[in-house]
């Protein structure tokens, strides 16, 4: 923030929150282009595939997005801690709080036309707390998310619900829609930069953990808690509520009310680190000490520029190629003549990114080989491959467990026979293995 006052001695948080606005408003024009919601995952599959300028626009509108709503929660709480009055009509100020709900909603509505595992599972989650709510949450969830998995109703509130609902309270607000030049010269420059060097997040459809987006982590984390899922939407409602009221009242309420929405904000903080870094698979927790929590807490801003460099060849295959797990993928574009050691495991059928791991949305070899397992199925790390969700995660949790991994069997029969045990049926392991005749013996014959 200081660097940015630094550049901008006079603008204001509000000027930067207009300018990332338009950038993201601009971005979203353009990347609707190849963007196709009949089959929104395989087009945004493809586009980042072979489309290095659709790639650089859906980083922009990412990034801008967030930023603008980072940047307007900031300039709200700017105006609360200047200990002024805010001298706004009551139903202005009243739309403007509203507009924190709707710049919430527009960014949600947007996470969801990815369509890929997180944004389908953000979409369940959606449905049934709307849906709980009692009389009108059937209506509302149909008026939200539409009655069936198509996504042209989120689309149209997406583009066009949620974004006039905000450019009219924009305009009500600052009497103008266009940041001054400026701010938006020094603003994009800093978005074209970090959306060539950092990549908007798509999941695999693969990969074991499922989240929302870093601002829906917290209410998942609040779930996951509550017995009553319709209590989280009232704990909504009071936030946008002590926003609305702090203008009113005498300083004692106003010193309350503000106070209250810090504490609101800390404690969402928290619940989101926790959610965001201690969440495993399934909503486990899962600690830093941890052997897998590298791959289970993982960083899905993957740090890759924008490569404007295509192979006409390469996008011909992949423009041809056959969707895996619901995408293109750009593993098959190269190795398009494997063929797996079954019908089932052909490449064709399951892509090579499901058992080698990698970066199935790249066409560049070295980025694509990144952290790849050159050898699938060891039992050390078969949950990263044979185990994932979309293969054979139940397999690989008991394979650990039975006879040929624990030996039990025939250490316990070992034991037996020199008479250390009564029965040769106990359970146990090889790791078990300790220092007396019958263990030395099996340990002779290389047991470990």
């Amino acid at each position: 923030m200081a660097f940015l006052k630094k550049i901008l001695p006079y603008s204001t948080f509000g000027q930067l929150s207009l300018a990332l606005f338009v950038i993201c408003l601009i971005s979203g024009v353009v990347l609707a282009i190849p963007y196709d919601i009949n089959d929104p995952y395989t087009s945004i599959s493809l586009f980042v595939l072979i489309n290095p300028a659709a790639v650089l626009f859906r980083n922009m509108h990412y990034w801008s997005a967030n930023f603008f709503l980072v940047f307007s929660l900031i300039h709200i709480w700017d105006h609360f801690s200047k200990n002024k009055n805010i001298k706004i009509k009551p139903a202005i100020w009243f739309r403007l709080s509203l507009g924190v709900l709707v710049i919430f909603l527009a960014m949600l509505t947007g996470f969801l036309l990815k369509a890929d595992a997180d944004s389908m599972q953000a979409r369940r989650i959606l449905h049934e707390l709307i849906n709980g709510i009692p009389f009108i949450g059937s209506f509302l969830s149909v008026s939200l998310l539409g009655s069936t998995e198509s996504l042209q109703l989120i689309y149209v509130h997406h583009i066009a619900t949620f974004t006039i609902f905000i450019v009219i309270i924009i305009l009500e607000h600052t009497k103008s829609i266009w940041p001054k030049l400026n701010e938006t010269i020094i603003i994009s420059a800093i978005i074209i930069f970090i959306s060539w060097l950092f990549q908007t997040p798509l999941h695999d459809n693969i990969y074991p953990v499922i989240k929302g987006p870093w601002y829906f982590v917290g209410l998942q984390e609040i779930l996951h808690w509550l017995t009553t899922p319709q209590v989280s939407i009232l704990l909504v409602l009071l936030f946008i509520l002590l926003i609305f009221i702090v203008p009113y009242g005498d300083k004692r309420n106003q010193f309350i009310s503000k106070r209250s929405l810090l504490i609101l904000t800390m404690i969402y903080i928290f619940l989101t680190t926790v959610g965001y870094f201690f969440r495993g698979p399934n909503w486990q927790w899962v600690w830093p000490g941890d052997s897998n929590y590298t791959y289970y807490i993982h960083n899905p801003f993957k740090i890759s520029a924008v490569n404007f460099i295509s192979d006409k060849d390469e996008i011909e295959k992949a423009v041809s190629s056959i969707p895996v797990f619901g995408r293109k993928e750009g593993c098959i574009v190269c190795h398009d003549n494997v063929k797996g050691f079954s019908a089932s495991h052909n490449p064709q059928a399951l892509g090579c990114f499901s058992c080698h791991g990698g970066d199935p949305f790249t066409l560049s070899k070295h980025t694509a080989h990144k952290d790849m397992e050159l050898i699938p199925g060891n039992l050390v790390d078969a949950n990263k491959s044979c185990g994932t969700t979309a293969c054979h995660p139940t397999i690989t949790n008991r394979i650990n467990k039975g006879l040929m991994a624990t030996l039990s069997g025939m250490i316990s029969v070992d034991r037996f026979v020199f008479n250390e045990r009564d029965t040769p049926d106990d359970i146990t392991t090889v790791h078990d293995l300790r220092i007396t005749s019958a263990d030395m013996h099996l340990r002779n014959l290389c047991v470990k």
